[in-house]
Order: structure tokens, then sequence, then C-alpha cells
């Protein structure tokens, strides 16, 4: 087998440009935490990442990053703002509701309170011992429990009580301060 001159010219510049074009070529190619494409520099060892405006550097790549985390760090403070917001505007809500129902409670009991002041200053109205189950009855109102033992009785206003015998007053104990007594 014989080669001729063209031949010994011919593959060694195949060889060289196969090496060239083909194989290996500049760069390697491979994948970062198998989402980005990456490029690497076989001479350089210079690394480039495809992102969504072209193949960046490194180095570039970090300036990307310190973006996104002022970017987040400004997402981060605007929901803390509106979280304080949101939450001033519940406390005022509430603060609003409460007030609006302390103020009715108290008007309640200011009317209450009169219409004590208007009933124990009536003379008619105060029971004594030896008085009626009426004479209480009218004075106090209906009890909010009785209790019977035998010929005993005895009338409960809150933790004030009044003590029946034979169905008269027989003494009494006046703990809550609201019975209307002689």
């Amino acid at each position: 087998m014989k080669f001729s001159k063209m031949s010994y010219i011919i593959v060694p510049v195949s060889i060289i440009l196969f090496g060239l074009f083909v194989y290996p070529t500049l760069y390697k190619y491979d994948k970062l935490e198998q989402q980005y494409p990456v490029k690497i520099n076989r001479i350089t060892g210079e690394v480039q990442i495809l992102r969504g405006d072209g193949w960046i550097t490194t180095a570039d790549s970090n300036i990307y990053e310190d973006k996104m985390l002022a970017y987040k760090n400004e997402i981060e403070d605007l929901i803390n703002r509106q979280n304080d917001e949101i939450a001033a505007q519940v406390t005022e809500a509430v603060k609003e509701e409460v007030l609006d129902e302390v103020t009715e409670q108290l008007a309640s009991v200011e009317q209450e309170i009169t219409a004590y002041k208007e009933h124990k200053t009536d003379a008619e109205n105060y029971f004594t011992q030896g008085d009626s189950m009426d004479k209480v009855k009218s004075a106090m109102g209906t009890p909010d429990s009785i209790s019977n033992v035998g010929p005993y009785d005895t009338w409960y206003y809150g933790r004030s009580s009044v003590k029946f015998h034979n169905d008269v007053v027989s003494g009494w104990d006046n703990n809550d301060g609201n019975l209307m007594i002689k």
C-alpha cells in the first residue's frame, strides 16, 4: 500500500481540523443543579450560566443573586408594613366595638342605679322584722331563689337572704347590701 504525498498532508490536516472544529470544543457543557445549562471554557476555566437574558459569567450571577436578595427584602418589608397596618386597623375596630359595648352597658347600669335609688328612697319600699312576705316582695321584688324547711322559708336576692318564720320576717343577711331594710 502506497501513500501519496498528498495523503500525508490530508490526514494530519483532517486530524487537526477535526480536533479544532469537532472534538473537543472550546466549551464543556453541563447542568448546574439540574436547572441551568452551564458552559465551561476548557482553556481559561471561565464558567457561564444560561439565564433568561443570555449567557452570564458566574461573577454576573452573583449580581443577580444580590438583586434577588434585595428584592426579597423589599417584599418582606412591604408585607411587614401591611401586617402592621392591618393589625392597627383591626385593633382600632375592636377598640371601637368594645367601647360601644361598654358605653351601652354603663348606660344600662346607670339606669338601674337610678331606678334602685328612686326605689330605695320611697319609705313604703322598706321592710323590717315582723313584716309579711307581701311587704318584702313589694320592697324587693321576686326573689332569685327560695328554700323551704318546715315552717321556715328563706328568700335569696343575690348573696343576701331574708328569713321567714310562719310567713313573717324573722331575720336577714345583707351580704350584697341590696336589701331594703329599715
